[in-house]
């Protein structure tokens, strides 16, 4: 039991009427722990804000504020730098469902160090009517070779600890790159603070008409996708390696320090040789990071 432990869950809500009462449901029914439930709406024009009004009306560990709309970023960003004084904290989309364990499986891992460090666990793909897709979650190591460009973990089953709250709490980043979990994931894996990547999924992960996501099983569109918008252009992740070196050069790793360099250079065609050549610069399977090294050469940054 870790009713003694104070957990905060951050969520940013925006149009989810659909689905929102039964991920807060899931979140109040999370076994052997108590959590405080905090809300930024950002200005849904539905009945979403209704709905979690009612939910803080009633009880007194859920928080809403609501705002003009600044994006689902900004929205989570403005919630991660104002709760404190907590021992652990999420990220939470408004339209999954968490199982009963999610949060004290997380914080039996995240006991185990006092130093900064973050939980992440796969997930169970469903439909909008929570029936399973029948889809292989793949998670992929959280380090340099493959988490920094491929990602491998969502934000959405990110938890960690109050040291990793004040690390971050050290540098609020500048760049405008599109994703709050791309930012934490990539300032974990560059100051190497210990991770825990648990192999059984903790939440349902829904699919519906206003999910943008892409299905593992989705194999040309992903790779395409992913190889278009993430892996041949690096103007997002040259973003965030700028907030990193920015705010964290003491607490880079020499390695991270020799990687985001090579990112962050000047775009031509030998940075672009130079790139594709780094050790750290891979994916799984292996035919995606051919084509991720041959739209690094083709499209450089867009």
């Amino acid at each position: 039991m870790h009713s003694t432990d104070k957990i905060a869950i951050l969520m940013a809500t925006y149009n989810g009427e659909k689905y929102i009462k039964a991920q807060l449901d899931s979140l109040l029914k999370q076994k052997g722990c108590e959590v405080e439930i905090f809300i930024r709406d950002d200005g849904s024009t539905d009945r979403t804000l209704e709905i979690v009004q009612k939910y803080e009306n009633e009880l007194q560990n859920v928080h809403v504020n609501s705002g003009k709309n600044i994006g689902y970023r900004d929205s989570f960003f403005e919630l991660l730098f104002r709760v404190k004084n907590f021992d652990y904290y999420a990220f939470c989309d408004q339209d999954d469902v968490w199982l009963e364990d999610k949060i004290s499986v997380a914080i039996d891992f995240l006991k185990r160090t006092s130093k900064p460090a973050l939980y992440a666990s796969k997930k169970i793909y469903v439909d909008e009517n929570l029936t399973p897709l029948g889809i292989k979650d793949k998670s992929l190591p959280l380090n340099l070779d493959f988490g920094f460009f491929r990602g491998g973990i969502c934000g959405c089953t990110m938890v960690w600890n109050d040291s990793f709250r004040s690390l971050i709490w050290k540098y609020r980043p500048k760049q405008n790159f599109k994703s709050h979990d791309d930012y934490i994931r990539c300032l974990a894996i560059a100051t190497e603070i210990e991770t825990f990547l648990d192999e059984k999924p903790r939440i349902l992960y829904r699919r519906h008409s206003e999910n943008q996501s892409i299905l593992p099983s989705d194999r040309v569109q992903r790779i395409l996708r992913r190889g278009f918008k993430e892996f041949g252009s690096r103007k997002d992740l040259k973003l965030i390696c700028k907030d990193l070196k920015n705010g964290y050069m003491d607490e880079l790793t020499v390695e991270a320090k020799r990687f985001i360099e090579e990112i962050s250079a000047p775009d031509c065609f030998q940075s672009r040789v130079d790139l594709v050549r780094s050790s750290h610069i891979k994916t799984l399977p292996f035919y995606e990071e051919v084509f991720l090294k041959i739209l690094i050469l083709i499209k450089g940054i867009s």
